[in-house]
């Protein structure tokens, strides 16, 4: 039986060590019951945690004569070793309680003893293969989401690792070998385990992705069930890479979503760039970040293995999601090598049963239509020319769904409703800018929400990180998107991308002038970030 694991199912060849080697004597933490020490006797540690059939030895000292020993459970044997000073414990089976060391004196000292089965099993080894130009975060997330799905994490685990981040940005062909130390707390549970990983980082050539094929998954927006969600239709292999865009708030509780890539064929290697935001109830906000953070990572990527018996199975959230909170997800998916994949949003506990879910049909729509497949090999790109002194200004309308009245992305579906909002839509910006006049000049890119309330995410070629602007929604006032002044006789052209972000309500209109147009203040700090890092064009 295939289960979802809460950090999801990491297919990569790792090599464990069995859980009685590395069930290290720890206490889970919190203790079931605290341990003290009275008067001069001393232990070596006051909490344990142990294996049933496992066993320890307690460093004792400061005791007067022979002292006794008594457990406060039968889960646990105790012995004094009077010749060598040491309090021994052996675990009988689960449960919890404290051992009690007396002296002929009076004086005591308590260990607190947990008996239970481990926290998970780490991993001697794992490999992650890694593509792109690739920066210190997204390496460790990718390094602690290997050894956490690789440690079979029992329910309720969680993993500690030490510092494992390389010194500086990794590119093509670059290698990272490290020891990562590894704690997997029980947190009163199971016990404590403790270890070392050897990471084998490799970074592959493998290009940004530029995908043919939108995969939209927003209907049913709210999800109150179990199920299936989105499931693709159209072949996705190495000719045919593509981009998923999930979208959905779920009603009840102590569910999540999960991204599912499976293959009918034998097996695949799938390069994977993407972002998930939320869960929140910030809508606006999940919806811009999901985009912005996107457009940061994209061009850093990892690979995964999967086979016709194990699918690659991720959650897009690091917790449940509460009631009718967001999660929305921008994924870039090509296959690398080996059979077409299909792909699969689905909604679920955190225990639930894959073998029996993915077979199921669709969830029933909402009636919003908000779902579907569509070709992305001729995006328009926002292409403005403006030269200072000219009466017009120049605009371009996004999201409409048509251009010269023919619907621009038509649902590849049969029966499927066309696209709006551009929902997971990249377009390039090409702006041309001239100054004929014999003054500097001033020329403002502008936005405007037509129909309510909107953010807006752009990156220009050059800039640092992408600009993010705060929420408008005032049809009757363009505000500024960014400035650029022009020395007289100039004509720049500037590049950069642009995507929607999710909960924005379209159209909306893109332009340029030499009026200065408002200038929005963000509410939050879930805008204008300037803290993403420097990405090679």
């Amino acid at each position: 039986m295939l289960r979802i694991s809460a950090l999801g199912i990491w297919l990569v060849a790792v090599g464990f060590v069995p859980p009685a080697s590395v069930a290290q004597p720890s206490m889970p933490s919190p203790a079931p019951t605290a341990s003290s020490t009275t008067g001069s006797i001393r232990v070596d540690r006051s909490h344990v945690g142990l294996l049933p059939g496992g066993s320890i030895r307690i460093q004792v000292a400061g005791t007067t004569g022979a002292p006794s020993v008594l457990p406060s459970f039968d889960g646990v044997a105790a012995e004094f070793d009077g010749r060598k000073k040491q309090l021994v414990l052996t675990a009988l089976k689960p449960g919890s309680g404290v051992v009690t060391i007396t002296d002929t004196s009076g004086q005591i000292a308590t260990v607190a003893v947990f008996v239970g089965p481990p926290a998970g099993a780490v991993p001697s080894d794992v490999t992650i293969d890694l593509a792109g130009w690739v920066t210190p975060d997204f390496a460790g997330s990718r390094i602690r989401a290997a050894i956490a799905d690789a440690a079979a994490l029992r329910p309720g685990s969680t993993l500690n690792l030490g510092s494992i981040l390389p010194a500086g940005p990794l590119h093509a062909g670059d290698v990272f070998d490290e020891n990562a130390t590894v704690h997997i707390s029980g947190n009163g549970t199971f016990v404590d385990v403790f270890g070392s990983t050897k990471i084998h980082v490799r970074v592959g050539d493998v290009p940004t992705l530029d995908p043919a094929l939108l995969l939209y998954s927003d209907d049913p927006e709210y999800v109150a069930t179990d199920g299936v969600l989105f499931r693709s239709t159209a072949p996705i292999d190495g000719a045919h890479p593509a981009r998923v865009y999930v979208y959905h708030a779920l009603t009840t509780p102590s569910r999540r979503l999960f991204l599912v890539l499976q293959t009918h064929g034998k097996a695949a290697r799938v390069q994977i760039s993407g972002y998930a935001a939320g869960p929140s109830t910030d809508y606006a906000c999940t919806g811009h970040r999901a985009t912005s953070t996107y457009l940061t990572t994209r061009r850093e990527a990892f690979v995964a293995a999967l086979s016709a018996e194990h699918p690659y199975v991720f959650p897009l959230s690091s917790r449940d999601i509460r009631p009718n909170e967001l999660v929305a997800g921008i994924y870039d998916l090509r296959v690398v090598d080996g059979d077409p994949i299909q792909v699969t949003v689905a909604a679920g506990e955190p225990d639930t049963d894959l073998t029996a879910l993915l077979v199921q049909p669709e969830l029933p729509s909402d009636g919003h239509g908000r779902k579907g497949e569509f070709a992305l090999t001729a995006v328009r790109p926002i292409k403005l020319s403006y030269a200072v002194g000219n009466a017009k200004e120049p605009s371009f309308e996004i999201g409409l769904g048509t251009a010269g009245g023919v619907i621009e992305f038509p649902n590849l579906r049969a029966g499927g409703q066309p696209l709006a909002g551009d929902f997971g839509v990249l377009r390039r910006l090409d702006l041309t800018l001239s100054n004929p006049t014999a003054t500097p000049a001033t020329v403002f890119a502008y936005g405007l929400a037509a129909n309510g309330p909107v953010t807006t995410t752009l990156w220009f070629d050059g800039d640092d990180a992408p600009t993010e602007v705060p929420p408008a929604n005032d049809p009757a006032t363009p505000y500024l998107l960014k400035q650029f002044v022009l020395p007289p006789g100039e004509t720049r052209k500037v590049t950069g991308v642009y995507m929607t972000d999710g909960a924005s309500t379209f159209p909306m209109e893109l332009g340029l002038t030499t009026i200065p147009p408002a200038r929005l203040a963000a509410s939050s700090g879930c805008y204008a970030s300037a803290t993403a890092p420097k990405v090679p064009p």
